[in-house]
């Protein structure tokens, strides 16, 4: 990992009041560099080594309280993490309201930026605490 990605991701941290262990710094490094969801299988392979398994979950779990993870369900329909990127998912108001694209053909998934979820009308007395808007279909590259 180079120094300057090191630095934003140390600094990200700090923003979000996370204690900076060298564990979460990889393991945050390999899923904001990932442009599919990683099922936990996936990221326990690649970790197994290194960081043994509760630690992963926990290091997961502070990264999906503070924002910087979403768990989604993949292709597979496993429970899988991708980097948040997405403003609108990083509120604090919507952070369980979530909208993703999965590909059917290469199972890229792709969280929509669009915030889908001012359209839902309830009956009065009812409130959303948890909702998870799955797409799935072919994209760009795979349509064609």
């Amino acid at each position: 990992m180079y120094t300057n990605e090191r630095n934003k991701i140390i600094e990200i941290f700090k923003n979000k009041g996370i204690h900076i262990t060298e564990n979460r710094v990889t393991l945050y490094s390999l899923i904001r560099e990932q442009k599919n969801a990683l099922s936990i299988n996936y990221i326990n392979k690649h970790f197994s080594s290194i960081i043994d398994r509760v630690s992963i979950y926990r290091i997961i779990k502070i990264f999906i309280d503070k924002g910087l993870l979403l768990k989604v369900i993949n292709a597979e329909k496993e429970a899988a993490y991708i980097f948040n990127d997405n403003e609108i998912t990083k509120t604090k108001t919507i952070k369980n309201r979530i909208a993703y694209f999965v590909c059917i053909t290469c199972k890229s998934t792709i969280i929509l930026n669009e915030n889908l979820y001012k359209s839902f009308k309830l009956p009065q007395n009812m409130q959303i605490t948890n909702c998870q808007l799955i797409i799935e279909g072919k994209c760009k590259k795979c349509k064609n």
